[in-house]
């Protein structure tokens, strides 16, 4: 099962990263992060991957 959430560099983004994983190692699935670049902070691509590799 592959999981997808939306995320935006907020508060809010942090939040639906979070349930989504929880779900996708509830569910022993993937997960796909769509990024906005619209609302929440832009930062350098380097920062994203960093933040995928923490996900694995």
């Amino acid at each position: 099962m592959k999981i997808v959430v939306g995320f935006i560099d907020s508060p809010e983004g942090d939040a639906a990263i979070d349930k989504a994983v929880e779900e996708a190692k509830l569910r022993n699935g993937s997960l796909v992060v769509v990024h906005s670049k619209i609302g929440g902070r832009h930062d350098k691509a380097e920062d994203y991957v960093a933040m995928a590799n923490a996900l694995d």
